[in-house]
Order: structure tokens, then sequence, then C-alpha cells
């Protein structure tokens, strides 16, 4: 795979794909069909890929130190995988065949190796049943759902295999947030309304999604607004009437996103949008959950689990919180006084170009936040200061786009 023969490529398609990442932005958002001088590199490396493939179906798969459980495992995640590479040759093909764009081939790559990887988690998962009559019921059903959810993939490459070459491109199907893209969710979609009783209800979103995780406590959630451009991070809290038990959105933060950050968003979101099989669990628990919500006008896609998401779902979250830590605010203690830290672009800045600016600031008797220059004289502020220390928790949640 490390030939040069492959470097004309190299920008285009990701040659070596971990399967359990989420595809990278670039490749997933190139809206670009083959060039003719292409279409022989991508034969090539299908080449390449294929006589990797026979020599690792070459390994024995048993193994002495493996229960009979255990074995049957190890064997079935090994057919997923095989179905998987079947499905990612055809789709190669017709890459090859200018049918396709290369960021359609990437999402769709990625749809395949998520639909295989959430079927060997769940293959898995049965070795934690006890009883071994259960444990076979429940492999047949993991292996029928995997058919089911092939059987989606199936019908996609059916439909590309009609189309015309260079003829449909990716924006103008499957862009989530698009018109069009609405019929080209994969799933767990309905087009009810979200239920009256739900905290998102009132964030009166029409194109984007909410990433959300919480406990008993309260909830925090992350909005995209692909309409506004913009990412909110809200808490939620409970609040007591009339008997029951009601969320109320406790802090509001809004951070206007840059061209690159919102472009990004929107190619990891757009891959759980298409794809056929859930956004799966990367570590359960019941002390805490997860959700996802994406909404493209009148059809919203669910997704939700306890624990720490996995999948896709990781990748938003973590570009999220990137894109969160270089606006929001952080607090500080030293020498018994309270700080204040934040890091802003310079506004408005189209792409937000280079790094952005840190910021240190403290209140108290003589630094005042209504002076906007007012920033400590010296960092710590000696422990022997004489002025008295306050500070407004409250403004904690002001952030570069105030």
């Amino acid at each position: 795979m490390s030939t040069p023969e492959l470097n004309e490529i190299r920008n285009k398609i990701e040659i070596l794909h971990d399967p359990l990442a989420p595809v990278p932005h670039t490749y997933a958002s190139l809206d670009a069909f083959p060039t003719n001088a292409d279409v022989p590199l991508i034969m090539k490396w299908n080449e390449l890929r294929d006589a990797c493939i026979k020599q690792e179906h070459e390994i024995d798969l048993s193994s002495p130190d493996l229960t009979p459980a255990e074995q049957s495992v190890v064997l079935q995640r090994a057919a997923f995988g095989s179905v998987g590479e079947v499905k990612v040759r055809q789709l190669t093909v017709a890459l090859s065949q200018q049918k396709l764009t290369y960021g359609e081939f990437a999402q769709r790559r990625y749809q395949i190796g998520a639909t295989e990887d959430n079927a060997a988690l769940q293959a898995a998962a049965t070795l934690n049943i006890r009883d071994q009559s259960s444990q076979i019921l429940e492999q047949g059903r993991v292996t029928q759902r995997f058919t089911a959810e092939i059987g989606k993939v199936d019908d996609y490459l059916h439909s590309v295999d009609a189309r015309q070459p260079r003829m449909i491109r990716l924006a103008a199907t499957s862009e989530f947030g698009s018109q069009a893209s609405q019929q080209s969710c994969g799933a767990n979609c309905s087009s009810a309304p979200i239920p009256e009783g739900s905290p998102f209800k009132q964030l009166r979103l029409r194109h984007g999604f909410v990433v959300s995780g919480g406990g008993l406590g309260g909830m925090r959630a992350r909005l995209v607004d692909f309409d506004m451009g913009t990412l909110s991070v809200i808490d939620f809290g409970l609040e007591w009437a009339g008997g029951e038990a009601h969320s109320k959105i406790t802090h509001r933060r809004d951070i206007i996103l840059a061209r690159d950050d919102l472009a990004q968003l929107r190619a990891i979101a757009n891959i759980i949008w298409i794809s056929s099989g859930p956004v799966p669990t990367a570590q359960a628990s019941l002390d805490g959950s997860w959700g996802i919500l994406l909404i493209n006008g009148k059809i919203v896609r669910s997704e939700q689990g306890l624990g720490n998401v996995g999948g896709a779902g990781r990748d938003l979250n973590g570009l999220l919180y990137s894109i969160q830590e270089k606006q929001l605010v952080h607090l500080m203690f030293e020498n018994r006084r309270m700080y204040q830290l934040w890091s802003c672009y310079a506004y408005p800045l189209g792409g937000h170009a280079g790094v952005p600016t840190s910021y240190i600031r403290t209140q108290g008797w003589g630094y005042s936040w209504s002076n906007l220059d007012d920033v400590p004289p010296t960092f710590p502020i000696s422990s022997s200061d004489p002025m008295p220390f306050r500070f407004d928790v409250s403004q904690s949640q002001w952030t570069c786009a105030d």
C-alpha cells in the first residue's frame, strides 16, 4: 500500500483505513468524480487490497486456547468481515466507473465498516450469556440483523450500478441538511414530531443535530444549527412543578462556527445520517447515557444508549469538545483567587486561520469586569495583594461569541 504508484490518489482515498475510526472529513466531503487518470490507479489499489485480503484469509483462526463459544464468535466475526470486504470491493468498482464521487465513496465505505463492526461487537457480547442455548439463539439474531442491514447496502449498490457515469453528485443526493437528503436517512428515522415532553422540543432546530449526555444530576447538550452556523452548549436541569419533574435550560453558550469546523461537523453527521446500522456504544455503563438527535426538516433520526458513545458518535463528540475548548471559558484557582481563562480567534475571521489569542482575567476591587482592558498586572496576583477578592460566577457563561 506504500507504493509510490498510488501517491496521486492518496489525497482522494484513504488508502489504509482503520475500520473502527470514522473517515476524515477531508475525504468524506470531497465532492468530485475520479478523473480518467485516476481510474487505473483505483483499479490498482483494488488489486492490492484483494492481495492483502487473500493473505489474511490464509490465517488459521482456530485455537486450542479458545472455548467452543469463543471460537464460534471469532468465526462469526470473520464471516461479517468477509461480507464487508465484498461490499467495499463492489463500491470500489463503482468508483472506478465514475458512478459516485470520492466523498460518497468514503461515507459509504465507512457505513459498511460500521455495519460490520456493530455486528462484531454484538457477537462478542453474546459471550456474557451463560445459558448456551440462549447464547446460540442470540448469535443467530445478530446474524439476522447483520444480514438485514447488509441487504440495505445491497439495495444502495444496485441503485449505484444503474447510474450513468459522472451524473449524481454527493451534495445533491445525501448531504445532511439538504432537502433531498431527507430521503437518504439510513436507520432509526421517523417523520413523527419530537414529543412535547422532550427537552429538545424547546430548541426549535430545523436542520442540525444535538449530541447529549448526562445522568440523574442533569444533562448537557451540544447543538449544531446548520442554518445559523452555530454551536450551542446547553445545560439542562430538573425542576419540580405540580408534583412532576421538568427539564429546564439553566445555561446556554453560543459559538459561531468557522467554515472548516462546520464542514467537518456536517461530514461526520452525514455519515451517521446515511448509516443503515445504529450508532454503537463504546463502553456500556449505568451511571450515564448518551443521545444523538439528527433533525433534517421533517425527518428525525434518533440514537441513544447507556455509557459512552462509539463509532462516528465518538468522533462527533471529540470534534465538538475540541471546538468548545477553544471558545468557552475555564476557571482556575491560584493564591486563593479565581481566574477566568479563554481563547478567541480574531472576529470575524473567515475560516479562523491561525491560532486563537488567550486571555486571563479576575474580578475584585480594582479588577472590574466593566473595564475590558482590566487584566491582572501580574500572574498570579500576589497572595499579599491587599485587595479583597470577589468573583461573580454567573459571568462564567460568557463566550467569544458574546
